[in-house]
């Protein structure tokens, strides 16, 4: 989860250091970044966000533990889902810095329909129905609510 959203945490500082939309998108949302600072930043912040969920849901695991348990495929999984990140919003963004540092202009070629505004729509829709569809399916499959938020927040 956190791999595949850091590159969003980067709007929100820049909303609030003055740079309007759509160019609010900088370098972690590029390829490069995506594959190098993405992945060490979700891992400073599996801590933080592990001590919040174990918080806020009062979960009995060990954090530390739960980190020890990370495997190679873990890593594959983290560099797929930040890389994916990037890929996703190049479909449907007004501005797309994929080729920061080196380039700093937008790189639209990707941009479904040629339209990011139709482009986004699409997006959205399909991605809101994937992510419903994912949650009604682990609901029915988890024995509590809490099984259920592990399931989708932790595993």
């Amino acid at each position: 989860i956190l791999s595949a959203t850091i590159q969003d945490l980067e709007c929100v500082i820049m909303f609030f250091a003055g740079v309007s939309p759509p160019y609010n998108r900088g370098f972690l949302h590029s390829f490069l970044a995506s594959l190098t600072i993405v992945p060490i930043i979700s891992i400073i912040l599996a801590y933080p966000f592990l001590f919040l969920i174990k918080r806020i849901f009062n979960f009995s695991y060990s954090i530390n533990d739960f980190i020890d348990k990370l495997t190679l495929r873990d890593a594959g999984l983290s560099l797929l889902s930040s890389f994916s990140h990037v890929l996703i919003d190049s479909l449907h963004h007004f501005y797309n810095p994929l080729f920061m540092p080196f380039i700093n202009k937008s790189f639209d070629n990707l941009v479904l329909f040629n339209d990011w505004v139709k482009a986004s729509f699409v997006m959205q829709f399909t991605f809101g129905i994937s992510t419903v569809t994912i949650l009604i399916y682990e609901s029915k499959k988890a024995k509590s609510f809490k099984a259920f938020i592990e399931s989708t927040l932790i595993k």
